[in-house]
């Protein structure tokens, strides 16, 4: 190996190390007493990650929610990010609710697919998982969950997820 080429090397290793843990620091900045949900379709078309702050085991909630497509590039992955704050998330029991909200960045791809449609024709993405927030389950146990795809229209579209905490 040439000495540009290992020097490249031990630059892009840094350079990926850095944006690696940046991206952790900022999460744990965001999300400091937060446990991950992720939830996969069963197809594999679809992940769901789920930040649940878990201060209070029972007030625990949903703060923020990424929507993306797994096969799609990293950089274009991301479908939605629906966010607590901007008052575009909630929490009933075991069912997060993403409201798909016009003008909030985080919902501003409408053409992208999601569920079978348009990101835009929808009102909200539901998930619905087989545990309650309350009681944060064993990491890495599965558990049977589906999201649902609120249409404007009226017309709701189902989909089977596979969900699991991560710590």
């Amino acid at each position: 190996m040439g000495k540009f080429t290992a020097n490249a090397l031990v630059l892009f290793s840094g350079l990926f190390l850095g944006v690696f843990s940046h991206a952790q620091d900022e999460e744990k900045r965001f999300f400091p007493h937060h446990e991950m949900v992720t939830c996969e379709g069963v197809d594999g078309d679809i992940v769901f990650e789920i930040w649940v702050d878990v201060k209070t085991k029972t007030d625990a909630m949903a703060l923020a929610m990424r929507v993306s497509d797994p096969n799609v590039a990293s950089a274009r992955a991301e479908i939605a990010f629906f966010d607590f704050s901007e008052g575009a998330l909630e929490t009933m029991g075991s069912m997060i609710i993403g409201h798909v909200i016009p003008g909030l960045t985080g919902t501003s791809r409408i053409g992208e697919r999601i569920g079978g449609t348009l990101l835009g024709s929808l009102e909200s993405v539901v998930v619905e998982i087989d545990f309650d927030f309350a009681s944060m389950p064993v990491p890495s146990k599965k558990h049977a969950a589906h999201a649902i795809y609120a249409k404007k229209n009226g017309e709701e579209l189902m989909q089977d997820l596979v969900c699991h905490r991560r710590k």
